[in-house]
């Protein structure tokens, strides 16, 4: 375990201030190899023995589970310990956990829900292509489900598509999303999209769900 000194004598100093940062939102615009997950590990590691947060009121959100485990180890060896119920993980990850907690609430699953991966979501989207009588070799079904995965990623809804004007692989890609969402509700599962997209219209949309974020954690 680092001692308070330790902790911060290897930083400099716009490193130094954005770690002991209070009083409100502080952005850090770094490029490659300037430090900005030290910065990020550092500030949890004197958050909880510094400022005296409680691990459980922190939240740190990376993009892949190799980022993440490396910021976890990062922030034990500072700590000298693996603090209970401190949050380090993805962001699909972090949307897998609001989902859960909210299960059965208007706009989630059901408890229990599945989740797909891309292979069984693809297999899912050729089942309701099949069904739309659009064909699978003209119409490659991973072609028409990566065109609506983007979409949704740009908080775009594909549903959308199938009308006068739009491209015509949009359109049919949109008869066959329809299909395809109705089937994953009908099994209870989620794709992979689904746990970035539902937890965000869940914090906009349900006030119980968003207090209970709020509630919870201090520090993101």
């Amino acid at each position: 375990m680092s001692s308070s000194s330790e902790l911060l004598e290897r930083l400099n100093p716009r490193q130094l201030e954005a770690v002991t940062h209070t009083g409100g939102p502080c952005l850090v615009l770094a490029g490659a190899g300037s430090g900005k997950t030290r910065v990020i590990t550092h500030r949890i590691a004197w958050l909880i023995r510094e400022a005296g947060i409680p691990p459980a009121a922190i939240c740190a959100v990376t993009f892949t589970n190799r980022a993440a485990g490396e910021m976890r180890e990062r922030v034990y060896a500072l700590l000298g310990e693996a603090p209970e119920a401190l949050w380090v993980l993805t962001f699909h990850a972090l949307g897998l956990r609001i989902l859960r907690d909210a299960a059965g609430r208007k706009g989630a699953p059901r408890p229990g829900f599945a989740i797909y991966d891309r292979n069984d979501a693809i297999g899912v989207w050729r089942e309701a292509q099949k069904e739309a009588r659009i064909d699978v070799g003209e119409h490659p079904p991973q072609q028409l489900f990566e065109a609506c995965s983007r979409a949704v990623n740009r908080l775009e809804d594909p549903a959308g598509w199938d009308r006068p004007g739009q491209p015509y692989e949009q359109r049919l890609a949109a008869r066959v999303y329809e299909g395809y969402r109705s089937r994953l509700r009908e099994r209870n599962a989620v794709d992979f999209d689904d746990l970035l997209l539902l937890p965000l219209r869940l914090l906009g949309s349900d006030e119980q769900v968003r207090a209970a974020v709020h509630r919870r954690f201090r520090h993101f």
